[in-house]
């Protein structure tokens, strides 16, 4: 992105939908360390929607 890539969209949508399907997996288990993991994947799925959205 600070190189202003051509392929930066794809790969920070595709990342974002990654951080998403690893994070409802995780979500699935009650394991503390997977809710942990959980969240930190929906905050990067966020992060990476805000860095496309600006």
């Amino acid at each position: 992105m600070a190189r202003n890539s051509n392929y930066s969209p794809e790969l920070t949508q595709i990342n974002a939908g990654v951080c998403e399907e690893c994070g409802e997996e995780c979500e699935r288990h009650d394991a503390e360390h997977c809710q942990v993991c959980a969240d930190v994947l929906s905050e990067c799925a966020e992060s990476c929607r805000n860095l496309m959205a600006s």
